[in-house]
């Protein structure tokens, strides 16, 4: 399953982390593994004003046939992440993480937040209905 990702989680502090991605799952029985890489950056704070690269391993088990599922994503972007999930197909997400990220002065602190993650379909529609706007004008 190939996966088209945006979220955006609040932390403590005033800060923020938002992030773009896309990866792969290869599904075996309720099980699913993979990747994710794309671009995250961390905002608010002393922060540093830049984007970083994500990637990330990503494991998501599916809760049966409702197509419900927790995802667990281990990776890096400008220092350690994680980012805990639970979500419908890969339409939508409750997410949960924690970023180490680097400052302006050039030292290491860390973000624990919580937000949503829209995935694939919703992305997907949104492109379909823009697209069909767009051809109906013309």
């Amino acid at each position: 399953m190939l996966l088209l990702e945006v979220g955006a989680r609040i932390g403590d502090g005033n800060r923020a982390v938002t992030s773009a991605d896309v990866g792969l799952l290869i599904h075996h029985g309720l099980n699913a593994y993979g990747g994710t890489i794309g671009v995250s950056g961390i905002s608010g704070g002393n922060a540093k004003d830049e984007a970083n690269l994500w990637f990330a391993a990503r494991y998501r088990r599916y809760f049966g046939r409702s197509r419900l599922a927790g995802d667990v994503s281990v990776g890096f972007a400008g220092g350690p992440a994680l980012d805990i999930a639970f979500g419908w197909a890969d339409a939508v997400a409750l997410t949960a993480g924690v970023n180490v990220y680097e400052l302006k002065d050039g030292s290491h602190d860390a973000v624990a937040s919580i937000g949503l993650r829209l995935g694939s379909v919703i992305i997907g529609g949104l492109l379909y209905v823009t697209a069909l706007v767009f051809a109906s004008a013309r």
